[in-house]
């Protein structure tokens, strides 16, 4: 499991198939150097914090996209 993984596991996500979902959230996919999220409700300031903008950028660092 990578950095980013765990990261966003920490924030409650689960990676199934090619998409990272949180069932009170949404779901978070990594295509085509885009970053796709979805929402299942209002956007939650507190579910949006820190941590999940570390773990996106992490996610985005591992996949090689600053190159």
């Amino acid at each position: 499991m990578s950095k980013a993984d765990k990261l966003l596991e920490e924030c409650g996500f689960k990676l199934v198939g090619n998409s990272y979902i949180n069932k009170n959230y949404g779901r978070v996919m990594f295509k085509n150097k885009q970053v796709h999220i979805h929402h299942y409700h209002e956007i939650d300031k507190q579910m949006i914090g820190l941590s999940f903008h570390l773990a996106i950028h992490e996610k985005i660092k591992e996949l090689g996209w600053f190159d």
